[in-house]
């Protein structure tokens, strides 16, 4: 497999829609191949080829693919892929497992760590960090009371229904 070729696999596989592969955005991934590397390659033919391959074995081709690229390309080389990736693949806060796999073959066939290039993304995404506060105030919080008396009515004189005029002059002096 050519450089081209393996190159055009490993991104059309990478940004495929997880049910069908065929949903890429296939011109972008030319753009991008045309301005950085040379060869030939009928893009046409070969997402067909891709989309013909079981599920089973898109791993397969994936890793074949990604193998052959670290071959056929210097270290800059496989740093552009790499940036591509990073910017245009992982783009997401939410990676599928199948993608994340594939993303764990990429980075064992390339030798790098791939979580530090997910947690870079990430980063770069969010606008702003979000601080989480988990602790209380412990001022705010009362703890509760051991009977379930209602607190409204602490005194001694809860009211009972009946209203005396006595009473009440006995709270308002007591004011």
């Amino acid at each position: 497999m050519n450089q081209m070729r393996a190159a055009f696999d490993i991104l059309a596989i990478l940004s495929g829609n997880d049910d069908d592969i065929i949903i890429t955005d296939v011109n972008q991934i030319m753009d991008f191949l045309q301005e950085h590397f040379d060869g030939e390659l009928d893009e046409d033919d070969e997402m067909e080829n891709l989309g013909e391959l079981p599920q089973s074995e898109i791993a397969e081709r994936f890793k074949k693919a990604a193998d052959s690229f670290k071959a056929e390309s210097t270290d800059e080389e496989t740093e552009v892929m790499l940036e591509y990736i990073r910017g245009n693949i992982v783009n997401d806060n939410d990676i599928p497992d199948s993608k994340y796999n594939l993303m764990l073959e990429l980075s064992a066939a390339w030798e790098f760590d791939i979580d530090e290039i997910i947690e870079e993304r990430f980063s770069e995404i969010d606008e702003y960090d979000v601080e989480k506060d988990t602790e209380w105030d412990d001022d705010f919080l009362e703890e509760e009371d051991d009977d379930d008396a209602d607190d409204l009515f602490e005194d001694e004189d809860e009211y009972d229904g009946d209203f005396e005029e006595e009473e009440m002059e006995e709270d308002f002096d007591d004011r």
